[in-house]
């Protein structure tokens, strides 16, 4: 624990963040903590953070209560639903912010939870309970885990405007206290460079670590009816190696012998810049998203963009200049959409209007804590 000496504070926040780890919930917890350690709030309220280790997520101005049992899922439950109504009681907030979908058994003068993900919403296809079952598992019982005191939230905090209508349905939540928060990290790929290609050969990119909702398959599926029309000229490059998992393996293995598509891996973000100037248009499959961060990366690029025909896809690319929309399940569909790139035919590409959100919005911590605490301030 990181002590404070400032006194007369006007109050506590508690930012919960128990069983956070890696991947983009750790992303948005160092957002969270960062934004607040830099923002005014910091001067008049004390900040803590309830956390399994700060090794990755450490900033000044914080209070840090660090649970490293919690990395154990039943010890993790344990203290959300029991061990810390104990530890609130003495506490006391003003705010407790929960960032792990989950709402715990605590006392504050508000409560809220950040739900960022949109498992409930997911369309399971036969492949995955081959390749994927302890996602399906996730799938069966997350609403059941995520809707425990979910009504004892003052706030419901979600990325885009589709899962705030979404989720209020869902938990029978006030959508008037369910606010849209997109993501404030969000890295930029730099500035685009002037397409300076010389071959004529049309290039497409999927960049995505390769899991089973990902829908790598699609895209092998599309290029093999593209060969089968006789269409040569274009490459696929996409962002796997084929060893990361099962369903990595099953996927190379079904398609490692088409010549059009390349399997690279993982690559640092320098290089994925070069990939995406050089390249001609990206597809985006993915059958579950909270955002999709390469459709917002792409988009600067001002090329086409072929996208999943999901909810998420839509509010990403709002105010994108060239996107077609095509149904992930439905290779055939994505086959069409490619041969009219190849072909040069950019017709059936459309810009996406601007999303106009309605409030409760919020674009940075600091505002959105305030907004939680209005009365308070």
């Amino acid at each position: 624990m990181v002590e404070d000496n400032i006194k007369n504070y006007k109050g506590t926040i508690v930012i919960s963040a128990l069983n956070i780890r890696a991947g983009g919930p750790l992303s948005i917890l160092k957002e969270c903590l960062h934004g607040i350690s830099k923002s005014t709030l910091i001067n008049e309220y004390k900040v803590i953070a309830l956390v399994n280790s700060k090794e990755n997520c450490y900033y000044n101005n914080i209070t840090y209560y660090v649970f490293p049992k919690a990395v154990n899922r039943l010890y993790y439950y344990y203290l959300e639903y029991f061990g810390l109504k104990r530890f609130s009681q003495n506490i006391d907030a003003l705010l407790w912010l929960s960032l792990s979908d989950k709402t715990p058994t605590v006392r504050a003068d508000k409560r809220a939870v950040y739900i960022h993900n949109p498992t409930p919403f997911f369309k399971i296809k036969f492949q995955d309970f081959i390749f994927s079952p302890f996602l399906l598992l996730y799938v069966l019982f997350y609403k059941n885990i995520c809707s425990i005191n979910v009504h004892k939230n003052d706030y419901l905090i979600v990325q885009q405007n589709w899962l705030r209508k979404a989720y209020s349905e869902l938990f029978r939540f006030n959508v008037e206290k369910t606010i849209v928060f997109p993501p404030s990290g969000i890295a930029s790929m730099g500035k685009p460079k002037l397409d300076d290609r010389s071959n004529k050969q049309v290039t497409f990119v999927f960049a995505s670590l390769p899991r089973g909702f990902k829908n790598f398959e699609i895209i092998g599926e599309a290029s093999k009816i593209l060969i089968a029309k006789g269409m040569k000229n274009f490459q696929i490059i996409l962002t796997m190696k084929g060893d990361e998992s099962r369903y990595a393996k099953a996927v190379f293995k079904k398609y490692k012998n088409i010549a059009n598509i390349s399997f690279i891996g993982v690559v640092p973000k320098e290089d994925l810049e070069n990939i995406y100037n050089q390249s001609d248009c990206l597809i985006f499959p993915s059958r579950l998203e909270t955002w999709g961060l390469p459709i917002s990366e792409y988009s600067a690029y001002k090329k086409p963009m072929l996208l999943a025909d999901l909810p998420y896809a839509h509010n990403t690319a709002a105010g994108s200049a060239k996107v077609s929309f095509f149904n992930p399940y439905s290779s055939s569909d994505l086959a069409l959409q490619m041969e009219m790139i190849i072909k040069n035919d950019m017709s059936f590409l459309k810009p996406v209007p601007k999303n106009e959100i309605s409030q409760p919005y919020a674009t940075s911590w600091e505002a959105l804590i305030l907004l939680m605490m209005k009365s308070k301030k």
